[in-house]
């Protein structure tokens, strides 16, 4: 609940797309293309996205040295913006505001890394689970 320190869903879209743009320019890095619209190179699937999107956030990202931007995807804080600078916490890029943080109110980012890392460990386990069937 974003009025309790928590992420507003409209955060948690941007920082989606941060997550698939920012995917997205590691794949076409290994496999370049001149045309915009054309399609990822990464055969990624959706489960295999998900774990990476909560393993990410859960251990590796810091969010004090990160902004996340629909655009550019994760990108490092320019410390010479002022509004990136001084964000207390997460800094989520507004996409019509080029200086505004959208997660200027949440607070509560160990909870936010708890739930994923949670959801990364229950996926991982389940994941673990359809191997060993497989293998029967």
């Amino acid at each position: 609940d974003p009025l309790t320190g928590g992420l507003s869903s409209f955060s948690a879209v941007l920082i989606v797309a941060s997550f698939l743009t920012w995917h997205r320019s590691l794949a076409s890095m290994s496999a370049p293309s001149d045309d915009p619209e054309a399609p990822c190179p990464c055969k990624c699937s959706a489960g295999k996205l998900l774990l990476e999107f909560c393993e990410q956030h859960a251990c590796h990202l810091d969010y004090s040295q990160m902004s996340f931007c629909a655009q550019l995807g994760y990108t490092a804080r320019d410390m010479n913006n002022a509004t990136q600078r001084n964000a207390a916490g997460m800094f989520v890029q507004d996409p019509f505001d080029e200086f505004g943080n959208v997660a200027r109110a949440t607070y509560r980012l160990t909870q936010f890394r708890e739930e994923l890392n949670h959801a990364w460990c229950v996926l991982t386990a389940r994941e673990g689970e359809g191997e060993a069937a497989r293998e029967k």
